[in-house]
């Protein structure tokens, strides 16, 4: 459904005004599209290359309709009227077609359908099945008598690492047929200030690192037995004395390490051993830090000034002359975590102003939306980690100067940096998934504009969820101390009426579901000893 304005009892029928913004509604989120011509193309480019991963059609094809307003020929407006998706591929019509060898046209242009051979699955019809089989069944891994806050998988998705307020890592290894997730170590971090605040693996997979209220960066190796544990300290030298460290990542080869601090960005190079980069990067504490791109030379910061800055690390210097090439702003409130697409053009905020936003590289904010964030945040009179959140924030307009692509609501970002992703490649980066301070993870799909799922069943804010790298598989860490997997359930998917379901400790959505058939014989003897 579409509308616009702040006035959310409008009429369906009535067309926006130029001045509003396209607002798609949905049962329980809210998908608001940019009104700035560059920024819907580059919106429907990327609805576009979503449905072409996804095996919906090898056209682009607009999810909405967009029509010239009769009184104003420059302003684009959205259409009440969806334009008509195309035909839902059928599963049996897939594996006839495989069968008989048919083959389905694909373009040069679009390498990700490209067909290695006739008669085989192309790339967009086996994300499309595979997004038939979303998790619908949870599952509990691990519960600790502390708040989990950092969950993520290791090894190819084959191990679990989590990280807790008891100051302990945590790793899990999958065994047995049915593939669960077995405790099979305990890693007690050398110091803890108030909790772990951030982890990371290194992209070999063989250390981890962690960071804290303190002025060090703390690295151990996870691949050797217990003896072999050591902690190696890597100190930022910060200003401040009261210092923390709230995100980490490794670049593409784990040479650097990226930090963000209450004083600023840091850079720390591994194979020199020291802080080569220190920058006052924002006005405020910048909780999120992410790599633009696969080479690793474009950096993402977010901060508590509502900013969401790009460098460029070819471009940064020693010490405090690094400059921005580019900065976002539309937030009303502080950034609490930053996702790249993997496709080096689109990205994802996280805030506390309760909204995701995606951005494109491309198209950067002007300096009009740089002042009208940071006077929308100086005017923030609430404290997200312990109040609630005030009717005030709640806009359903955008800022002015705003360059995001598209804002999403209907999650809530209090207490704690919750984190949000977008969905890996196996399933077309379809959608965006999130943390809740409502104790749920939610999914929302990029295709429909839709809330697609809710998982709920934990009893306190979820910080942070993972989706499996290859596996329809999401992972969930909460301040209930549960850490909680999701995945589909055949038993789950044939309940007529989800609410009605209830599922214990011992229900698995990973085993694998098969009656057993009593054999002639034993059928024979039960039934003998019955009439005796």
């Amino acid at each position: 459904m579409y509308t616009g304005g702040e006035d959310e009892s409008s009429s369906d029928d009535e067309f926006m005004s130029a001045n509003s913004c396209p607002t798609r509604f949905c049962d329980q989120g809210i998908f608001t599209v940019s009104q700035e011509k560059s920024l819907q193309k580059s919106y429907f480019d990327m609805t576009n290359d979503v449905s072409l991963r996804c095996g919906y059609s090898e056209k682009f094809i607009q999810a909405t309709s967009i029509e010239k307003n009769s009184t104003n020929e420059d302003a684009l407006v959205c259409s009440n009227t969806p334009a008509q998706k195309p035909i839902p591929n059928n599963i049996s019509n897939f594996i006839f077609n495989r069968e008989m060898g048919y083959s389905r046209g694909s373009s040069s242009k679009v390498p990700f359908i490209s067909r290695p051979y006739t008669g085989s699955f192309t790339c967009g019809q086996r994300v499309f099945l595979n997004n038939q089989f979303i998790p619908n069944q949870r599952r509990r891994v691990d519960v600790v008598k502390s708040k989990t806050f950092c969950v993520s998988y290791i090894d190819n998705g084959e191990g679990l690492l989590t990280a807790s307020q008891d100051h302990r890592l945590r790793l899990y290894r999958r065994k047995g047929p049915r593939r669960r997730f077995i405790r099979t170590k305990f890693v007690e971090v050398p110091y803890v200030g108030w909790s772990i605040l951030d982890v990371c693996v290194s992209p070999d997979g063989r250390d981890v690192i962690y960071s804290t209220w303190n002025d060090n960066i703390y690295q151990c190796s996870i691949t050797g037995n217990d003896k072999d544990e050591y902690w190696q300290p890597f100190r930022v030298n910060p200003k401040d004395s009261r210092f923390a460290i709230f995100s980490l990542r490794f670049n593409n080869n784990g040479s650097e390490i990226v930090a963000g601090s209450t004083d600023g960005l840091y850079i720390y190079n591994r194979e020199v051993n020291r802080c080569v980069l220190s920058i006052q990067a924002h006005e405020d504490d910048i909780n999120a830090v992410c790599f633009g791109d696969h080479s690793s030379h474009i950096i993402l910061s977010g901060a508590d000034d509502g900013l969401c800055k790009v460098w460029d690390r070819r471009t940064m210097g020693e010490f405090m002359y690094a400059k921005p090439v580019g900065v976002f702003a539309g937030h009303r409130d502080g950034i609490t975590f930053i996702d790249s697409r993997g496709d080096d053009r689109y990205l994802l905020t996280n805030s506390k102003d309760q909204t995701i936003k995606v951005w494109d590289l491309r198209h950067f904010s002007s300096e009009a939306g740089i002042s009208s964030t940071k006077h929308a945040v100086s005017n923030q009179k609430w404290d997200y980690r312990w109040q609630c959140t005030p009717d005030s924030i709640f806009k359903m307009t955008n800022l002015a100067g705003d360059s995001s692509l598209l804002t999403i609501r209907g999650h809530s970002v209090l207490n704690t940096l919750i984190r949000a992703r977008f969905s890996p490649d196996h399933t077309g980066k379809r959608y965006i998934y999130t943390g809740c301070a409502r104790g749920n993870c939610i999914v929302y799909d990029l295709y429909s504009g839709e809330l697609l799922k809710k998982y709920p069943g934990h009893k306190s804010v979820v910080r942070d969820c993972m989706w499996h790298p290859t596996e329809n598989e999401i992972v969930t860490s909460a301040w209930d101390g549960e850490t909680s997997l999701w995945k589909y359930d055949e038993r789950a998917a044939r309940n007529i009426n989800p609410d009605s379901y209830i599922s214990g400790d011992e229900d698995s959505c990973d085993e694998n579901y098969q009656p057993i058939r009593q054999r002639y014989r034993m059928c024979r003897r039960d039934r003998c000893h019955g009439k005796a």
